[in-house]
């Protein structure tokens, strides 16, 4: 029986960043990515503008895949993160699925304010910023037509996050897995060490080589890590 994971995207992307990820061979895990609204297939949709609303949203693609009672993981990076804590907030509210783990990816923990410093910023100012933030470029930026169609997404993405405030003294009974990429220059594994505030399980942070958008060119570490990670989780569910 092979463990979901349940991969939300960062500021701006779409489902279709984990599509090519390729478990490895023996790996008993099964990579889901979920659509938020406004990009790829839900382009018209409008984004959403808080974070619950896309745990909401993620929530609801998870319960037309998952059998209810099925063990699951969540994962996400960056912005993504702090949607896949709030979809597992509401699962450990809801009791619907059981949670393997919490995997926060190149993210601060949500239970301290964050200031992007990215409001009251508009067009060529705002993607200047925002790429000086991620430290990585969108070619897709560069193109007018194409802005168009990104920027409405990553803004809302980015300023949810960065009014989201994780309710004081939330503790999920969930085991968090902390990831960044070694050499990231806006998260640092202080930043990661926060996440041990929200869970009552266990915490474990891990390190693999590059900076924040570390697993673009090859996810084949953090996958192998994943898979290392909730192997035996999935061979003990299939029992």
């Amino acid at each position: 029986m092979s463990m979901k994971f349940y991969c939300c995207p960062f500021a701006g992307a779409g489902a279709s960043v984990y599509r090519s990820w390729t478990p490895p061979g023996d790996a008993e895990i099964e990579i889901r990515p979920v659509q938020l609204a406004g990009r790829e297939e839900q382009f018209g949709l409008p984004p959403h503008e808080d974070v619950a609303a896309a745990a909401a949203h993620a929530l609801g693609q998870i319960r037309r895949t998952a059998a209810v009672g099925e063990e699951i993981v969540l994962f996400g990076h960056s912005s993504g993160a702090a949607v896949a804590f709030e979809t597992a907030r509401a699962i450990a509210a809801s009791g619907e699925f059981r949670l393997a783990g919490l995997v926060v990816s190149g993210a601060p923990d949500p239970v301290t304010p964050l200031d992007l410093g990215l409001r009251g910023l508009e067009g060529e100012e705002f993607v200047a910023a925002v790429e000086r933030l991620i430290g990585y470029a969108h070619p897709a930026l560069a193109q007018p037509e194409l802005r168009e169609i990104l920027l409405p997404p990553l803004r809302a993405d980015l300023l949810a996050r960065e009014a989201y405030l994780a309710p004081a003294g939330t503790r999920l009974p969930v085991p968090v897995l902390a990831v960044r990429g070694a050499d990231d220059p806006l998260v640092s594994r202080a930043d990661l060490a926060g996440w041990e505030r929200i869970t009552s399980e266990s915490f474990d942070v891990a390190e693999l080589p590059g900076e924040h958008m570390y697993f673009l060119p090859d996810p084949g570490a953090l996958l192998d890590l994943l898979a290392t990670r909730f192997a035996v989780t999935a061979r003990e569910g299939a029992r």
